[in-house]
């Protein structure tokens, strides 16, 4: 507002701004998706650090072409 007051949006139809604090929505749907890639023993002598590159890329692309997307995650694997 050109006054400086803040309005927020509600969740009623009839009413679609406040100047009252509150939540436009108390929750949202989320949906957890669990991809195993590893499922192995890490055999004696070859614990230590290891750095695992994850990418998605649709069949037929170049992946080069989507290394902004590629996922990098460092761990330690011990035996």
């Amino acid at each position: 507002m050109p006054s400086g007051e803040l309005i927020y949006r509600t969740p009623l139809g009839i009413n679609e701004f406040s100047p009252i604090a509150q939540a436009f929505k108390e929750s949202l749907e989320s949906q957890t998706v669990v991809h195993r890639l590893l499922d192995f023993e890490v055999p004696p002598g070859l614990g230590g650090t290891y750095i695992f590159y994850a990418l998605i890329v649709d069949e037929g692309e170049d992946p080069m072409e989507h290394l902004d997307e590629l996922v990098i995650q460092e761990t330690a694997l011990a035996n």
